[in-house]
């Protein structure tokens, strides 16, 4: 698998490789409605005094704080679990959810592909961490991690990793 967080339940069966990018996780909400939540500083204040339906997807890790969000029940129904990125893009376009919590390099790549990208806008960061190849132990090894190791490690330093990063972002 590609892209994956490293996680404690995740460590138990698999392995990682070195990290390869950075994961920036943001909320994204419709332009023309981002003013009716300017005065909340983290999706924590938006979610608990707000009626705000957020979107997430099932199987992502969204940050440790995230997670303990989810332990409020009155939170816990204000999020709908959809099984993919694009459902949330359609949720949000059509008013159904107020906004969507997805990576910034994804969301920027898949909503160019739309006619949402001028419509749908990043407005707060949720979480950041390293992301990872990662593959089951009883199938992967230590022998062939160590390759692919070097084979991260060599795309990094013949600068190809920056190439990457830099077409698919929304900083330069």
């Amino acid at each position: 698998m590609i892209g994956a967080s490293k996680t404690p339940e995740r460590e138990k069966f698999a392995h990682f490789s070195l990290p390869y990018r950075k994961e920036v996780m943001n909320l994204y909400v419709k332009k023309s409605e981002k003013y009716k939540f300017l005065k909340y500083k983290t999706v924590s204040d938006l979610l608990k005094n707000y009626n705000f339906k957020l979107g997430v997807v099932r199987g992502y890790f969204y940050g440790d704080e995230f997670d303990g969000l989810l332990k409020d029940e009155n939170v816990k129904k204000r999020i709908y679990v959809v099984e993919a990125d694009k459902v949330n893009y359609t949720k949000l376009s059509h008013g159904r959810i107020d906004g969507f919590i997805a990576d910034k390099y994804v969301t920027y790549d898949e909503l160019k592909k739309t006619d949402l990208l001028d419509k749908i806008e990043p407005f707060m960061k949720i979480h950041d961490n390293d992301v990872f190849f990662i593959f089951n132990k009883k199938v992967i090894g230590p022998d062939i991690l160590e390759k692919i190791n070097r084979g991260v490690d060599k795309i990094k330093q013949e600068g190809m990793y920056q190439k990457i990063i830099n077409k698919y972002s929304t900083d330069h």
